[in-house]
């Protein structure tokens, strides 16, 4: 039996046009674990369990890609944190193994993803012991481990938001770089361009914001 869900995230799959999700739970006497379903009509299906350890699993977030591929990344609270991953085929059949994303000495939590070419990237900010948060970058390559970029250091020690997108093309990656301003990177020609940044006015322009850096990136 399960309970304590929490943290869902929804995605629809382009091949079967059904809603995904993947979200925490505490099964009794356990830590937090990652699982899966799929709505097939008004009903969920039996639950995927992705994740079973003595450490907590926390933040899912799921992609889909185009062909169906399902790619879903969380944090492990452990000592340091770590950002980990797992895929499931369009076909169907079991979740993968869990890989660690995040290099083994940095402290990483929070992670976002996204598919683009094909191709699954997950976005995440590290937590160093002293000094100001990171933006990282982890790509998908066979075979692992995922090769990790740093895209900035923000403007600040207190938690970044990042999140990355993809739309008509385009795949980018923003965050909360200070009260003040919100940075983003996009990807160009399999490389991060240096960070720009958006004025913003606090956490209720945060959505406001990032659209505005969609808008620049994806409307003509």
């Amino acid at each position: 039996m399960v309970a304590k869900a929490d943290d869902a995230c929804f995605a629809d799959n382009p091949v079967t046009g059904q809603s995904e999700s993947v979200w925490k739970a505490v099964p009794w006497g356990g830590t937090g674990e990652i699982f899966f379903s799929v709505l097939q009509g008004t009903d969920w299906l039996l639950s995927e369990r992705i994740t079973s350890n003595t450490l907590p699993d926390e933040n899912p977030r799921l992609a889909i890609s185009g062909q169906g591929v399902r790619w879903v990344s969380w944090w492990r609270d452990d000592a340091p944190d770590a950002i980990y991953a797992a895929s499931k085929p369009a076909s169907g059949g079991p979740w993968s193994t869990p890989a660690q994303v995040s290099p083994a000495s940095v402290n990483a939590r929070y992670p976002d993803i996204a598919v683009f070419g094909g191709t699954a990237f997950i976005a995440y900010e590290t937590i160093p012991s002293s000094g100001n948060r990171q933006i990282i970058v982890s790509k998908q390559i066979e075979p692992l481990p995922w090769p990790s970029q740093t895209i900035s250091t923000a403007s600040q020690a207190n938690r970044l938001f990042v999140q990355i997108h993809q739309a008509l093309g385009r795949l980018w990656v923003d965050w909360v770089d200070s009260g003040q301003s919100l940075g983003w990177s996009e990807y160009v020609s399999n490389a991060w361009s240096a960070p720009q940044f958006e004025p913003y006015g606090g956490s209720g322009d945060l959505d406001a914001g990032r659209a505005r850096i969609r808008n620049a990136l994806v409307e003509p």
